[in-house]
């Protein structure tokens, strides 16, 4: 009768490998006014085998401002979206990420800041003096433009400053505002309009 004689028990554990690679990609990398960009970090190990399951930081400012995290699928890959606002910012913004302590080489993002057009018009005059009558209403057209930005459908505030009296319309498809104002006592009187950025 065979007998079987049995050896002791030795477990193997099958790890990943550590990670010794971040890649990150950006789309797109040009931001004018205001957007989204979706970042992409591949995540690696030794010969570039994918490691699922790993915490990535994103950071901006150049590394010093950290954005979100989010962990990688099954190919190693973690994405990440931020949103900008540009209101008077130019310049560009430099990303990282970070995964087990190995940061990514940075991904520059391109910002070109709004810009915006404004003109009041009262009676057709855009500049100097105009001539009213006492009691008699008179027509202000204000007009935001924009290269970046639909402007319709904004409100504008038309301010008088000499007697602080306010003004608010709703802008059109052309992105102007209208007024009929009436002043039953006489005077200088000075208008301006204006758009508070959000």
């Amino acid at each position: 009768m065979a007998t079987t004689i049995t050896s002791n028990k030795v477990s193997v554990d099958v790890t990943l490998p550590p990670v010794n690679s971040v890649v990150l990609s950006a789309s797109p990398t040009t931001i004018n006014g205001s957007g989204t960009v979706t970042f992409t970090a591949t995540v690696t190990g030794g010969s570039d085998v994918p490691i699922p399951n790993v915490s990535v930081s994103f950071y901006n400012n150049s590394g010093s401002t950290l954005q979100g995290t989010a962990t990688t699928d099954s190919s190693g890959v973690a994405t990440f979206s931020y949103t900008y606002n540009l209101q008077g910012v130019s310049g560009t913004d430099a990303w990282d990420a970070v995964a087990s302590g190995v940061t990514s080489s940075p991904v520059y993002i391109t910002l070109n800041a709004v810009t915006y057009t404004f003109n009041l018009v009262i009676n057709g005059v855009s500049s100097g003096t105009v001539d009213v009558t006492e009691g008699t209403s008179f027509t202000a057209a204000a007009t935001l433009t924009s290269g970046e930005f639909n402007t319709s459908g904004v409100q504008i505030t038309l301010t008088d400053l000499t007697t602080g009296t306010t003004y608010t319309a709703t802008t059109d498809s052309s992105g102007t505002a209208t007024y009929t104002i009436t002043i039953s006592q006489t005077g200088t009187y000075v208008f301006q309009a204006s758009y508070t950025l959000s």
